[in-house]
């Protein structure tokens, strides 16, 4: 696993001098990526291990959004090869892939990951209700349901007044916190690929922090984690390396101890030092 020791010291973007972290040698290698295209976005080549984060930069329309929501739906894809945990997976389907091990928090929570009229509970549970556990015989056990929504709410540290409340009353961190906790409801350890779109799309800067040390925590517990953002410091607060995209492809990878905004912006820009 990574040795992030004091995070708070190690994650300044200006620092120019961040330790940069190892993983264990006998990290899992989740996400091995070859050739991957489609429509608005190529990789030539990425390996992603258990305990990583990869964070992906780019200016608007340079292809790391796209290429990032491809690992969750590799129907996405045209050509090239994807091995999820050294499985092909081929063109999957999104069910697939959730099979697989592998979740999405996408931008735009609201209307790609909540639906508003729903509780906090209910949105908690959509994904992992249909465990066995929580389900058999295609019954609903409301007492384990409602035992594992409060768990989360707890362990999340999500600002509720209860666990019926509508999910359009939460403020934007609590909403994103909830998108995250909807992957850990009844699947501890399942999921062993998180892909975070804008992650801290619209909260406040408390909110923030939380966020990214949650990032943080499911890499520490064995997860790969891909962040996607047009946020430079939030890249260097989570990633401990980057890959930037030009022109919607991969175009450079910068380790962490080289981390800088100069560096940063002239990957995306193209601009030779």
């Amino acid at each position: 696993m990574l040795n992030r020791g004091q995070a708070g010291n190690q994650h300044r973007l200006l620092d120019g001098a961040l330790t940069e972290r190892t993983l264990a040698d006998d990290a899992e290698i989740v996400v091995d990526i070859e050739g991957w295209q489609g429509e608005r976005f190529y990789m030539d080549g990425l390996e992603v291990r258990s305990g990583e984060i990869v964070g992906l930069i780019g200016l608007t329309g340079s292809g790391h959004f796209e290429f990032a929501q491809s690992l969750f739906e590799p129907r996405l894809a045209t050509a090239g090869r994807y091995r999820f945990k050294g499985k092909d997976v081929g063109r999957a389907s999104v069910r697939d892939m959730k099979r697989c091990g592998s979740a999405l928090i996408p931008d735009h929570r609201m209307i790609n990951a909540m639906i508003g009229d729903w509780t906090v509970r209910e949105n908690m549970s959509i994904a992992g209700i249909q465990e066995t556990s929580f389900k058999p015989f295609g019954i609903v056990l409301n007492g384990r349901e409602r035992a594992e929504t409060h768990r989360l709410i707890k362990r999340l540290n999500i600002k509720t007044s209860s666990a019926e409340t509508k999910i359009v009353e939460l403020s934007g961190g609590n909403k994103q916190k909830v998108s995250v906790a909807k992957w850990q409801f009844a699947s501890e350890g399942k999921y062993k690929l998180f892909v975070f779109l804008e992650p801290t799309e619209g909260v406040d800067v408390g909110a923030k922090r939380e966020i990214h040390d949650l990032i943080v925590s499911l890499a520490e517990r064995g997860a790969a984690v891909i962040v996607a953002s047009s946020d430079l410091l939030e890249i260097a607060h989570v990633a401990d390396r980057v890959v930037a995209f030009r022109n919607g492809r991969d175009a450079d990878q910068i380790a962490r101890r080289d981390f800088s905004e100069a560096v940063f912006i002239n990957a995306i820009a193209g601009v030779t030092q």
